[in-house]
């Protein structure tokens, strides 16, 4: 609601516990709101009122079923307003036992006082006392430091190996934790896609906002092998390794897992016995197209 902050009960970095106050606020809102729901609640105590006493004519065959339709209805209007003016309360940020003593006693507030709704630490306090505010002005900033989540940036052309559910560790932290969502958007600056991932929980967590460094951890199948990046060549989309054989070497498609460094998981054709090319990649390559016929 727009009103005047009266009163800042935290500091920045202060922690807080739930249910503690961070700033009292006065407001005309606030009374207004209250005047409602008091409106509303006597309106109801009436309809309730004249609901049972029609309920006791009607049984009494003293007046017909519509007037006691009506009345009920009436009733029925008049808890669904309570309940409108209650939850406008709320809204504003007062808590329910104020709104239920206010409703009981018929004795409005002057002011609200906004409370943490759970555990965290003031990151921000964004009014002082004595000043104007609108409905949409941040008062307070709290940040949960037990409740960090990664955004992980990836090339978009590494998209189809970070599915979700992908195990990750953060480097240096002893964390790990796993993907669960990706964004539907790429940077237009970077071309990078963000995957969003949660920790399975630790002491030495990051703070918010720090850059860390993510590992994901791929499982290796059977047939996977691990060579040096040198040794991959690519055509046409398809990647290739040189194998030497009795007459030279013969390229072999593979499919790329995953890459670390100068190093790559690969699935293909070739056993752990055979010897790859690990240099000289662009003749090779030459060669095998020229006797493709220069495809």
């Amino acid at each position: 609601m727009a009103g005047i902050v009266e009163q800042v009960f935290v500091e920045p970095y202060q922690a807080v516990a739930p249910g503690e106050s961070l700033v009292r606020l006065a407001s005309p809102q606030l009374g207004q709101l209250q005047l409602a729901l008091l409106q509303c609640v006597s309106r109801e105590k009436l309809a309730r009122q004249t609901a049972g006493r029609d309920r006791d004519l009607f049984g009494e065959h003293i007046i017909p079923r519509r007037r006691l339709e009506e009345s009920e209805a009436a009733l029925r209007e008049a808890i669904a307003a309570t309940a409108e003016a209650r939850a406008a309360l709320r809204l504003s940020g007062m808590a329910a036992v104020s709104i239920e003593r206010v409703a009981a006693f018929g004795r409005p507030e002057d002011s609200i006082v906004l409370t943490a709704l759970r555990a965290g630490v003031v990151s921000e306090v964004a009014v002082k006392a004595g000043q104007r505010v609108d409905a949409a002005t941040a008062l307070i900033r709290l940040i949960q430091p037990n409740a960090v989540v990664l955004d992980i940036q990836i090339p978009l052309s590494e998209t189809a190996r970070w599915p979700s559910g992908t195990n990750i560790s953060v480097t240096g932290l002893g964390l790990t934790g796993h993907t669960v969502s990706a964004s539907p958007a790429v940077s237009a600056e970077s071309q990078m896609l963000t995957l969003r991932a949660v920790l399975d929980g630790g002491t030495d967590l990051p703070r918010p906002g720090e850059i860390v460094t993510v590992e994901a951890a791929i499982d290796a199948a059977p047939d996977d092998k691990d060579i040096p990046l040198p040794a991959l060549a690519h055509y046409d989309g398809q990647a290739y390794v040189f194998v030497r054989t009795p007459d030279g070497f013969a390229a072999r498609k593979v499919a790329v897992r995953a890459s670390a460094g100068q190093t790559v998981r690969v699935q293909g054709s070739f056993g752990a016995e055979d010897e790859i090319a690990v240099s000289g990649i662009v003749a090779l390559k030459g060669a095998w197209l020229g006797a493709q016929g220069g495809e």
